[in-house]
């Protein structure tokens, strides 16, 4: 309809412009004129007449002019009448319309026109006879008939007519030829319209010569109201608050012949708002590299825009909880490697880091001294002030240690009042004054008003430990005998006797290389804490409960063993503790997650894979006395029945029967789906009623001490160091005490 419409105009013009033309050239004259043709047919005419009545008077032949006169008048309609008069006014002979004669009479008075009245002389002989008067229809006339009947305006009429339909036509079919989508194959704009972009191809004058749906789409308008419409005359404006609108990217494409790409243009729709839209405008040259337009594309990107914010949104809250998440880690490792009292490492954290000091020592051949102290009467302090002043005192001792100590240093609460320092690239000598400076410091800073000291050992690796172990046994050594020599001092280990007292200076030394007398006096190889670690995480990986389950029960064996076991046998206990479930590792899975009571045949696959376990122990560590202590720890006090091959009484190590009890007491306190959880006291009443068929008597006895001891400090027993995840699984139940 649109096309029509143009059509339609155009022809209309090109109408107006030759009916002008013909408008000129009849003012020019070049058309006939119709005035002067009748006139010069009149007189023809008039001529005529005067010729017949001349010779109608040289013959006296009266009738024949009357005849004549008569019949010209009838015949032609433009003639009025006709009067023949002689010189003196005498009428000869008249003729007229029967319709006229009334006009004549009116008309015979009006002055002679040459092109309505003719007035000719008859001569006879070379005299004046007489005159013919003819009277004609006036040429000029306002009737309308008149009007249409004239020839010219006919002949506009009919041109006009035809031309305007010859016309949109014409134009009609050439515009059908001159279309862009015309000549356009189908399927290409087919194509051009399935693009999500708009496209649209300008000429010189930023006037739409081509579009695709898109565009259309987004600037509201039809592909018809696009043909020709200047793109600049769309109300763009900028995206960019802070700056005007300059210049349009065609505009620029088509005056540079440069390429436009990323302009970003902003435009309102009523309906949908504001869009953005990134613009890319490219020159169209013809043969000789002249411009010719520019092909534009439109990306609306309003919708990627919103989603970026959003995107950016959820990123920004994405980064504060990976910040908070992060922070929370930190406090949870922070957790799992420090004591949350003191906020030094605890004794894994410790032992893991002793590991890899004690590699780097060693083969760099550096210095490393250990410093062992203990608070002085500190049972005291707890009994007379209270566990509340007790936790004040161990937290000023420990920032005395920690402010007095190296960024590299390594600072442990080794276990209750026992502190452990590592002094890397330290002599001995220089080890012993830093002591001095720890005993000192505390002894200066009275901790909530009350008078403590410290003793303190100190060892270090020139001194010819061989391993970690062996080197906190020196300074554990050195550290009981400051005790037995009247505490608030330092002794370092060099000074100890074989028998463990303080020697004088010019006693003989114990030679370096002589180990301190442990519980066992094997020739195991040194079991590396950071292989423990590796265990333990591979451990946690089947099933984190059995972890936490280790970590419980190293903790309740730590604290049972001290001060009736040297630092060594202490160690090697920690470690079975940990690792005494390694055999659940080649498990089957449905019996591992088991969430009801093993059956015989189960429990005889359990047994079967806790000496699997102890057989990797063996391999792995090649430490015989590891290996005694998870191969007994299932020995009863008076002789297992299960298996009457196990050791009984004082037969059985020392660590193992210990093991025996933590591990019966941290069963019972934890969950089980299949019967109810034990509280602390009812665990240590089952414990005491299977004493002393199962368990040894004296250590029931200092168990129950420690366990209530700490239970008076803090309502969860022994806090969890490791942080697991859950689990679908449930430990298994088969470390609880059995019945006597």
């Amino acid at each position: 309809m649109k096309r029509m419409w143009i059509t339609l105009r155009i022809s209309l013009g090109l109408v107006s412009l030759m009916a002008t033309i013909l408008f000129a050239a009849q003012m020019l004259g070049l058309f006939p004129d119709k005035r002067q043709t009748v006139t010069e047919s009149r007189k023809s005419l008039g001529e005529a007449i005067v010729i017949h009545c001349s010779l109608a008077v040289s013959n006296h032949d009266w009738k024949s002019m009357e005849t004549a006169v008569q019949a010209v008048t009838n015949r032609n309609p433009d003639i009025l009448g006709v009067v023949v008069r002689r010189t003196n006014g005498r009428i000869v002979t008249e003729a007229r319309k029967a319709t006229d004669s009334s006009a004549t009479a009116s008309n015979a008075s009006k002055a002679s026109d040459a092109t309505w009245r003719i007035e000719a002389p008859i001569f006879m002989g070379k005299s004046k006879w007489g005159t013919v008067d003819i009277e004609f229809r006036p040429l000029e006339s306002n009737g309308i008939i008149d009007l249409i009947h004239n020839p010219f305006l006919q002949l506009l009429l009919f041109v006009s007519a035809f031309s305007m339909l010859g016309f949109t036509f014409y134009l009609r079919r050439v515009f059908e030829y001159l279309d862009p989508t015309t000549v356009i194959p189908h399927h290409v704009r087919n194509a051009l319209d399935t693009l999500t972009e708009g496209v649209i191809v300008l000429d010189k004058q930023q006037r739409i010569v081509l579009s695709n749906s898109a565009f259309s789409n987004i600037v509201g308008r039809s592909f018809e109201e696009l043909q020709g419409f200047k793109v600049s005359d769309i109300d763009w404006i900028s995206c960019d608050v802070t700056q005007p609108l300059d210049g349009h990217p065609w505009l620029s494409a088509i005056q540079q012949g440069i390429m436009q790409k990323g302009a970003v243009l902003g435009f309102h729709d009523p309906e949908k708002g504001m869009r953005k839209l990134v613009v890319n405008a490219a020159p169209i040259v013809d043969g000789k590299n002249n411009s010719r337009g520019a092909l534009t594309t439109f990306d609306d990107v309003t919708e990627v825009e919103e989603k970026n914010v959003q995107l950016q949104a959820a990123l920004s809250i994405l980064d504060e909880s990976r910040k908070e998440i992060e922070r929370q880690n930190q406090e949870l490792h922070c957790l799992a490697t420090h004591d949350p009292l003191t906020s030094c490492l605890n004794r894994r954290s410790f032992l893991t880091q002793f590991d890899k000091l004690w590699s780097s020592c060693q083969h760099s051949d550096r210095a490393l001294a250990c410093v062992m102290l203990d608070i002085d009467n500190f049972k005291k302090v707890n009994d007379t002030r209270g566990h509340t002043t007790g936790d004040q005192v161990l937290q000023q001792v420990a920032g005395v240690l920690l402010s007095l100590t190296r960024d590299r240093d390594v600072v442990c609460r080794y276990g209750g009042e026992e502190f452990c320092v590592l002094l890397p690239d330290c002599e001995l000598d220089n080890a012993v004054t830093v002591a001095q400076k720890f005993r000192q410091g505390v002894e200066m800073c009275k901790p909530v008003g009350v008078l403590v000291t410290i003793s303190l050992g100190v060892s270090a690796l020139a001194l010819g430990s061989k391993e970690p172990s062996e080197l906190l046994e020196q300074a554990d050594a050195a550290l009981y005998a400051a005790k037995r020599s009247g505490r608030n001092r330092v002794v370092r280990w060099d000074k100890v006797s074989s028998s463990g007292e303080l020697s004088s200076p010019e006693d003989n030394k114990p030679d370096a290389t002589t180990p301190l007398s442990t519980e066992s006096e094997s020739l195991d190889m040194p079991i590396q804490f950071l292989q423990v670690s590796a265990f333990v995480c591979a451990l946690a990986h089947r099933d984190v409960e059995l972890v936490e389950h280790s970590y419980q029960v190293a903790d309740l064996c730590v604290a049972t063993a001290q001060g009736i076991m040297s630092q060594k046998a202490c160690y090697v206990l920690e470690v079975a503790a940990l690792l005494h479930d390694l055999g659940k590792l080649t498990l089957p899975e449905y019996i591992l997650k088991k969430s009801s009571p093993l059956t015989p045949e189960e429990w005889k696959i359990v047994r079967e894979q806790e000496s699997v376990g102890a057989e990797i122990v063996m391999a792995a560590f090649g430490s015989a006395e590891l290996t005694q202590i998870i191969r007994t720890f299932r020995a009863w006090h008076q002789g297992n029945p299960n298996d009457p091959s196990l050791p009984r009484g004082e037969e059985i190590p020392l660590s193992a029967r210990i093991l025996s009890i933590a591990e019966a007491y941290a069963t019972m306190i934890s969950p089980r789906p299949y019967r109810t959880t034990m509280t602390s006291e009812e665990a240590l009443t089952e414990i005491n009623r299977c004493t002393p068929a199962q368990f040894d008597p004296k250590l029931v006895k200092r168990f129950t001490d420690v366990v209530l001891s700490l239970h008076h400090k803090s309502p969860s027993v022994f806090p969890i160091t490791y942080n697991p995840t859950l689990s679908t699984g449930v430990t298994l139940d088969n470390h609880a005490a059995v019945p006597c």
